[in-house]
């Protein structure tokens, strides 16, 4: 390339950027470095033998070194900031001008617009076009694995944007690829990550010059869509839920909304408003299980918090109406809503929603009811943990009603018929008939306990 290649001191200028970036760049600065020492005294070569010019020969070595470390420190490759989500930024661009322009027009748009989300911090780093080109070069697994590394990003964001003709009209073409860090998931999964990957990718962009403004701001605002759905993906399947709903429902489908509700929706937000809801679905359902699990402070108002997310997104939920049943129930002693909620969840697949029915029958006092709902719950089919989890919500209310004994015969049914401990069994029926031995209501139930009890010792012998 000669001088005249170059029609502007901007452009001869940008191009000395683009090559200082590389090792050549390097070499060459270091090559003029050098020169101009010797060429700084025509006795500079006797003079450096002889070791009358020293102060010169220091005065050229600290500029050998500067020039060296300088160029190191720009080319140095930024890690991450701790306690954020590190997002990596990888687009090659044709020259250094182009370059900035990205940097003003988009990258800092689409910090400014990251920064902004509630609760998460991200840290944007951006890699030089040398090391952008080294990405789309190769796009092999160790290159991308290796600036994973070299940045500590959670998500590396690689792609080029350059001018070109489109239509007879110039202009730019942005194409964008991604790589997620993520748990060691079956390649099953991979494969869903990759496929929803490549459809929230606003990978091929192409809008003219002279509207460049508007379309990078648009673009900067698609990015930034792709980078809350992708990060909380990849939560969500190295399962921190939290995480994953803090981003995908408070944040994304928010602001996605807003935009739809105040008609701005695109195309590409359209598409990544469909795929949002399944995620929501499971994190939620994920979320209010694990409240209910734990019991901690305030449990049922984010229990009622997560159900009613889950109602406006899938008001058909088996396991929402099951655990909406004992919400209305725990927060209210409200048999007839929580049974509402049952009738709700009523099929022939999964019996679990027999245990919730016939313990809401028990609690009113209809043993004969429970006892015709549990034989047939007995009979279906139901996960495996139900039996012992039911047990403990019915011990717990036992505990805080100590009038509610009839809900021994409960336990007892539990225990003998699907858990098969004859010895709590008979503990639990023995429990009922003393507590409930002179209330006529339950006259059959303590029958059919007295019977139970015989064949408890028969088995026993």
């Amino acid at each position: 390339m000669q001088l005249s290649d170059f029609k502007t001191i901007a452009e001869l200028i940008s191009y000395i950027c683009d090559i200082w970036k590389t090792k050549t760049g390097l070499l060459l600065a270091l090559i003029f470095i050098i020169s101009s020492y010797l060429c700084f005294d025509i006795n500079t070569i006797i003079n450096i033998i002889k070791a009358k010019n020293q102060y010169t020969t220091l005065f050229f070595l600290f500029i050998l070194l500067f020039t060296i470390l300088i160029w190191v420190k720009s080319n140095r490759i930024k890690s991450r900031k701790k306690g954020t989500i590190g997002v990596a930024l990888a687009i090659y661009t044709e020259n250094s001008e182009m370059q900035q322009k990205l940097k003003s027009d988009l990258i800092d748009t689409l910090s400014a617009s990251l920064s902004s989300i509630n609760k998460i911090k991200f840290d944007i780093i951006i890699l030089t076009d040398s090391h952008s080109k080294k990405i789309i070069e190769n796009q092999d697994f160790q290159t991308i694995k290796y600036y994973h590394q070299k940045t500590q990003s959670h998500l590396l964001l690689f792609g080029k944007c350059v001018v070109r003709k489109h239509k007879s009209e110039e202009c730019y073409l942005i194409e964008l690829r991604a790589s997620i860090v993520h748990k060691l998931v079956p390649d099953i999964i991979q494969k869903i990550l990759a496929s929803e990957m490549n459809k929230v990718i606003p990978n091929n962009n192409i809008f003219p010059i002279n509207d460049e403004l508007l379309n990078f701001k648009v673009t900067s605002q698609n990015i930034k869509f792709a980078v809350e759905y992708i990060v909380g993906l990849a939560a969500l399947i190295s399962q921190n839920i939290e995480f994953a709903f803090e981003l995908h429902y408070n944040n994304l489908y928010q602001e996605l909304k807003q935009l739809k509700d105040n008609n701005n929706n695109n195309n590409y937000i359209e598409e990544i408003f469909k795929l949002l809801p399944t995620k929501i679905i499971d994190e939620a359902m994920f979320l209010v299980s694990k409240t209910y699990q734990h019991k901690q402070e305030n449990y049922l108002n984010s229990m009622k918090y997560y159900l009613d997310i889950l109602n406006e997104f899938d008001p058909n939920n088996y396991n929402a109406h099951l655990l909406r049943g004992i919400y209305f129930f725990l927060s209210e002693r409200n048999i007839k809503k929580a049974q509402e909620e049952i009738k709700l969840s009523k099929n022939k697949i999964d019996a679990s929603w027999q245990y919730s029915d016939a313990f809401l029958h028990a609690y009113n006092g209809n043993l004969k009811k429970a006892h015709q709902i549990y034989k047939r719950a007995f009979e279906g089919n139901a996960p495996p943990h139900i039996p012992l989890t039911v047990e403990e919500f019915i011990t717990d209310i036992i505990e805080l009603e100590k009038d509610k004994t009839q809900l021994y015969y409960c336990l007892g049914l539990i225990n003998y018929f699907d858990k098969k401990d004859l010895k709590l069994a008979e503990d639990y029926f023995k429990r009922f008939i003393e507590t409930n031995k002179n209330n006529d209501l339950y006259k059959d139930n303590i029958t059919f306990s007295l019977q139970y009890l015989d064949e408890i010792n028969q088995k026993n012998q």
